[in-house]
């Protein structure tokens, strides 16, 4: 684990992207689960401030009380004036409490069921497969901008039936979602564009539904109430963008862990039944989402830390995910761990719906990537976009033997 100069705690600002610029600090969260496991972030020209909570189960206790720690109230992450405008994201279930978040979730349980999801297990394979076949014959690649970028954007447009003339728009769209540096004014831009296609296509599966997540959205149904245009639009546009960050930032820190690690790439290698460990350790190591806020509904005391309602709380699933008290050795990298705990996937009622995709999205791309090139070595440095919120790699260029495109 990289090491950092001395810090005042009292001084940091977690705000600061650059501290992230090398990937997670995580020798500094290690020191804040010892020494401040809660710890006051002072306010900032980005925010008013907020408390840090790194240890795993704090993070999973205030996640499971909604009551007390409001997703609602000031949204989910730090930068509470983000690109999109609060008129867009009241509709998203992701920030919404009960009762409302319930019943928008069991509208989306009723249209991503496992059933739906084990349904694209071919239609995955296949996209990894024309993404592994358009590199392999030449030895060398971008693996996170010509494999990793692509691969979920493909899989999740295919599910929720977006026409392939149509995608190049759509990943833009998705792309400029997740990028908190984009000016809100480009943010509004992006969300009208978006919005207006969108309603198009709504349009169009209303009168001509077809096999795909849209239309089952659509169509759905609890206690006889349908989703209007706007939540459709909204439900659409978040799981288009949840698809994407997970997968994509998953699969490609999975494969640098794997090639940075060599004798547990030997071992999976050797025992391909690992692979289901293989990606939960993946999951836990390089936490595709870094972080989630919560909004205090009241005056509440949590390691010994006052917090005043109406104050935030960052939980750092990034850190969690890291500590030794519900993880042995938690800076190993170690794809036998048996039952590891992790808090990619968020928790409580906002456990990530589409979870069990990803997790079919990354066993079926590790395992088909490291068959087919299971020499991949990195040639070039690992590009990273300094990021508190996603774990976002740029660029890995790496090399391998070459191989035949399949037939």
């Amino acid at each position: 684990m990289p090491t950092l100069p001395d810090v005042t705690l009292e001084d940091l600002d977690l705000n600061d992207a650059e501290l992230f610029a090398d990937g997670p600090p995580h020798a500094l969260f290690a020191r804040m689960r010892a020494e401040a496991p809660v710890l006051w972030n002072r306010p900032t020209d980005i925010n008013d401030g907020f408390w840090s909570v790194t240890g795993y189960q704090d993070a999973s206790s205030v996640i499971s009380d909604w009551k007390t720690f409001s997703s609602a109230r000031r949204g989910i992450f730090l930068q509470e004036e983000g690109i999109l405008p609060k008129e867009f994201t009241q509709f998203l279930f992701s920030m919404m409490d009960p009762p409302d978040h319930d019943k928008h979730r069991m509208l989306l349980t009723k249209v991503f069921t496992p059933r739906a999801v084990a349904q694209r297990e071919d239609d995955i394979r296949a996209v990894i497969t024309t993404l592994l076949d358009s590199v392999i014959e030449q030895g060398a690649c971008d693996f996170v901008r010509d494999v990793a970028v692509e691969f979920p954007l493909v899989v999740t447009a295919n599910m929720l039936g977006v026409p392939q003339s149509d995608r190049g728009k759509l990943f833009e769209w998705t792309n400029k979602m997740a990028d908190v540096s984009l000016p809100p004014e480009q943010g509004l831009e992006m969300m009208t564009e978006m919005a207006g296609y969108l309603v198009g296509l709504v349009s169009e599966r209303r009168e001509r539904p077809t096999d795909d997540l849209l239309s089952r959205l659509i169509h759905a149904e609890v206690d006889g109430e349908k989703l209007n245009d706007i939540e459709i639009v909204v439900h659409f546009a978040q799981l288009m963008a949840g698809g994407n960050e997970t997968t994509r930032n998953a699969f490609a820190g999975g494969l640098l862990a794997l090639i940075e690690n060599p004798d547990q790439r030997q071992a999976l290698l050797d025992d391909p039944s690992l692979i289901g460990s293989t990606v939960e350790e993946i999951l836990r190591w390089h936490t595709p989402i870094m972080h989630n806020v919560r909004t205090a509904t009241e005056d509440v005391e949590l390691r010994g830390a006052r917090i005043e309602e109406g104050q935030r709380l960052a939980l750092w699933h990034v850190a969690a995910n890291r500590d030794p008290a519900v993880v042995p050795d938690p800076d190993s990298f170690d794809i036998s761990r048996g039952g590891v705990k992790h808090m990619s996937f968020s928790g409580g009622r906002h456990f990530c719906l589409g979870n069990q995709l990803a997790r079919l999205e990354l066993r079926i791309c590790i395992a088909e990537t490291l068959r087919r090139m299971p020499d991949m070595a990195l040639a070039g440095p690992v590009g990273r976009f300094p990021n508190n919120t996603f774990h976002w790699m740029t660029s890995m260029p790496v090399s391998f033997t070459p191989g035949p495109v399949s037939r």
